[in-house]
C-alpha cells in the first residue's frame, strides 16, 4: 500500500539467495489485483525473475509477470539487456496463481493458474511460446516486482514459492517403469 506518490515507480524486491533452475517455476498467490479493484490507474503487482542485479535507476535483464487492479488482466514485460519488450495481455477471470518458469537454461514460459488449471503464455508475441531473451538471462534474482501509478493498495500477494514445473514431474507410472528399469539393470550387472 503506498501513501504518497509523486512519479511512477517501479520496484523488484528480491529474495537474497532465492534463484530459479531449469525445471522449476516460481509462484505467487494473489488476492488482488485478479479480483479487480476498479481503480482508474492500473497498478501492477506480480513476479519478478532477473539476470541482474536490480540497480536503482536501471531497467535490463529481467522477465516480470503482473496482474493489475483495475481489471484482469496479467501482463508479462520484460527487458533483454535494457531493450524493453511489448506488454504481453491476457484475460485472467478467475487466476488465482501467477507463475514464471524456467524451461531451459534460457527459456521460460508465463502464466497463471485457475483452481489448479495451468494456463501458459509465453513468447514475446503472446502466442502461448516459449520466451527466449535475447541476452541471456540467468534467473538468478527473484522475488517481487511492483508498478506504482498512484496511491492506494498496490496489490495482495501471498505464498511467493519456487516450485518443480508441473510437467516436469513424472507420473507415478512413468516412475514405476523407470524404477523396474533400474532394477533390471542392477540384476544384469550382478550377474
Amino acid at each position: 500500500t503506498t501513501t504518497s506518490f509523486d512519479a511512477i515507480e517501479q520496484h523488484a524486491f528480491i529474495r537474497d539467495g532465492l534463484a530459479l533452475f531449469v525445471g522449476q517455476e516460481v509462484q505467487l498467490d494473489l488476492t488482488l489485483p485478479l479480483g479487480g479493484g476498479g481503480t482508474t490507474n492500473a497498478r501492477n503487482f506480480g513476479l519478478y525473475v532477473g539476470g541482474t542485479a536490480p540497480t536503482t535507476g536501471v531497467r535490463e535483464d529481467y522477465i516480470s509477470l503482473y496482474g493489475q487492479t483495475n481489471n484482469e488482466q496479467i501482463f508479462q514485460r520484460g527487458f533483454e539487456g535494457d531493450v524493453e519488450y511489448a506488454n504481453l495481455l491476457t484475460d485472467a477471470t478467475g487466476g488465482d496463481t501467477i507463475f514464471i518458469a524456467r524451461t531451459g537454461v534460457n527459456e521460460f514460459e508465463t502464466g497463471y493458474y485457475v483452481g489448479g488449471t495451468r494456463i501458459t503464455f509465453g513468447g514475446e508475441d503472446n502466442d502461448g511460446g516459449t520466451l527466449i531473451p535475447a541476452v541471456p538471462n540467468t534467473a538468478d534474482f527473484v522475488g517481487i516486482y511492483a508498478d506504482v501509478r498512484e496511491n492506494g493498495t498496490v496489490g495482495f500477494g501471498d505464498n511467493l514459492r519456487i516450485a518443480p514445473i508441473p510437467s516436469a514431474i513424472p507420473e507415478p507410472g512413468s516412475l514405476a517403469v523407470l524404477g523396474m528399469g533400474a532394477m533390471l539393470v542392477g540384476l544384469r550387472r550382478r550377474r
